[in-house]
């Protein structure tokens, strides 16, 4: 009478297959962990322009960050509107545009 079930041998191949598909795949899941976190930082950073424009607006004065300063108004003082660009390690890049009229995007 044969038991039923698997080999040591049939269980050690599905593994070793396991393994390898994994470690091939490895490379991929590190660049869409990269790209991801890149579109998550380039939104808070976005976020967190929006949040100054809101406290500037809020408070009636002035407020900024880095380069970037916004009036009472909202809008971008003189030489206050630009561009941020974030890089990662693969060289991806996602920039974050603020518009002289206060606008903020990201591409």
């Amino acid at each position: 009478m044969r038991l039923k079930g698997f080999t040591l041998i049939e269980i050690l191949v599905v593994i070793g297959i396991f393994s390898l598909l994994f470690f091939c795949s490895l490379p991929s899941l590190n660049c869409f962990s990269a790209k991801n976190r890149l579109n998550i930082d380039a939104k808070t950073l976005s976020g967190d322009l929006r949040l100054l424009q809101a406290k500037a607006i809020a408070k009636h004065e002035i407020q900024s960050l880095n380069s970037i300063s916004f009036s009472s108004s909202g809008n971008c003082l003189a030489g206050g509107a630009g561009t941020l660009t974030l890089t990662n390690k693969f060289n991806q890049a996602k920039k974050v545009i603020v518009s002289s009229l206060g606008r903020i995007r990201i591409e």
